[in-house]
């Protein structure tokens, strides 16, 4: 398994990595085709030029008469004297270095051959890269190709590129040997190669160090919050301090701290949830102990009472045991009571009929005043009716003589209104009758309207209390 590091580094560092070399490899390719074109329209090019200067110089007899004689007879015969022929010679060397200064060949050379195939342009003195090797391959390559065509072959690491042409006039009639040298195209390439490595190493180098910094920047805080869930984990309920290094990780760092506050409350809540029911369950505990012991020393004489009495103790600690196990249940979320589509109107029918039988044996009424119409909503049936009728057993105990039940229907929401005629639910007990273990007066456990409560929200009601001419409940639910 990788880090968050990892995971933004390698994928960085491999296309930083690979991107240069791309691009490096594709320059090259894309610069050794472009010189090699070009160096080949240079020597066309030239070989136009040679033709325009050969037919239209003004002094062309006389050069023509300069480079028609085989070197060295070319000073002393046609009698021309020497200063003239010199001073032709020296024309045609300049012609040489003019076409030496082409854009992508630092040398182009262009070399005459009388009929004899004696080499006459350039001279044996003169500076050029020409060797009779390179001039003998040459001619071998030209042999095989048509005249003004061009050829191109390597010589160890150089490459040339090479056209013949032969002039056939009365005027001049030599052979002309054009051979262009890519040595200067691969010294600039490699100049530009050597520049370019350093910037794009200089580049990967920046880019590395800058996706290290950014990896580490994003993985450090994800580092520290890593170690402060672990601190909450072992019980540590410390607040995060505030991170504005990114919006992301800053959202994360709130909402972890309102997740603590939220884990602290309902830790606080739990520990008061065992003090609160180890303290209820020892009552009855210790009254069944009482007159057990009492019993067994023969203190009490009136058995039959005992005996009830510890029936009755008994009984509440059932009741009691059963009202924790059944808010264990609903907020277990286990989905022991999963939702299902029920019609409210019937349930709430059968519920006050289940009830029908305690309300008179307590001398009151439950009015349930009839929508007419059949009402669907996603809930438990069962745990629906544990919530009802907690709220229906604390309404017959308060009430003077009836509670009344209607539904109203309103922006696809259904609110059951639960109301009785007593004297309503004392003011400083009203903000906290739904909290567990909360005993108003003459309350048993505290432990009914929390589980209404919780069984409310577990459907995804809401239930709400107030006072209006008695206790009054609301309970809403959307419609299905």
């Amino acid at each position: 398994m990788k880090t968050i590091k990892q995971k933004i580094s390698i994928p960085y560092f491999t296309i930083t990595i690979l991107l240069p070399i791309i691009i490096f490899a594709s320059f090259n390719i894309f610069i050794t085709i472009y010189t090699y074109n070009e160096s080949k329209n240079d020597l066309m090019g030239i070989s136009k030029e040679m033709d325009i200067y050969l037919t239209s110089s003004n002094d062309k007899n006389h050069l023509m008469d300069a480079i028609g004689v085989p070197f060295p007879k070319w000073q002393s015969e046609n009698g021309f004297n020497n200063e003239t022929l010199q001073t032709n010679r020296e024309t045609m060397d300049l012609f040489r270095i003019s076409i030496q200064l082409s854009k992508f060949s630092d040398n182009i050379e262009f070399i005459v051959f009388d009929e004899e195939e004696h080499i006459i342009i350039p001279p044996p003195s003169s500076s050029t890269f020409l060797t009779s090797d390179l001039i003998t391959m040459a001619k071998e390559k030209l042999a095989t190709v048509d005249s003004e065509e061009i050829v191109s072959f390597r010589v160890g690491i150089n490459y040339y590129h090479a056209m013949a042409k032969t002039f056939n006039s009365s005027d001049f009639d030599n052979t002309v040997i054009y051979i262009s040298s890519g040595h200067f195209a691969d010294e600039m390439i490699n100049s530009f190669n050597r520049t370019l490595f350093l910037i794009m190493s200089v580049a990967v180098l920046i880019a590395l160090f800058i996706c290290n910094l950014t990896a580490k920047q994003i993985s450090l805080p994800m580092e520290n919050l890593s170690k402060y869930t672990k601190e909450i984990g072992d019980g540590i309920f410390e607040s995060l301090p505030e991170n504005k290094s990114s919006v992301e990780i800053n959202e994360l760092t709130c909402d972890i701290n309102i997740m603590l506050l939220k884990l602290q409350t309902h830790d606080k809540m739990q520990r008061e949830f065992f003090q609160n029911a180890s303290h209820e369950l020892r009552t009855p505990l210790m009254n069944i102990q009482g007159y057990a012991e009492g019993i067994e020393q023969g203190v009490f004489l009136d058995a039959k009472y005992v005996a009830k009495t510890i029936v009755e103790e008994s009984h509440k600690l059932n009741a009691l045991v059963d009202e924790l196990l059944m808010l264990s249940k609903i907020e277990s979320n286990l989905n022991l009571y999963p939702l299902k589509t029920i019609n409210l109107t019937e349930c709430i029918s059968e519920f006050v009929k289940k009830m029908d039988h305690y309300t008179k044996s307590e001398h009151k009424n439950i009015i349930l005043e009839e929508c007419g119409m059949k009402i669907f909503i996603q809930a438990d049936k069962d745990l629906l009716n544990r919530a009802i009728s907690n709220i229906l057993v604390n309404g017959i105990k308060y009430a003077k003589n009836q509670i009344t039940i209607s539904l109203e229907l309103r922006n696809k929401n259904v609110t059951i209104h639960i109301a009785d005629d007593g004297n309503g639910i004392d003011e400083k007990d009203l903000p906290h009758i739904f909290q567990r273990f909360y005993k108003g007066k003459n309350g048993n456990f505290g432990l009914g309207l929390a589980i209404s409560k919780s069984a409310i929200e577990h459907m995804n009601g809401t239930i709400g209390a107030y006072n209006n001419n008695g206790a009054n409940f609301e309970i809403k639910f959307q419609l299905d």
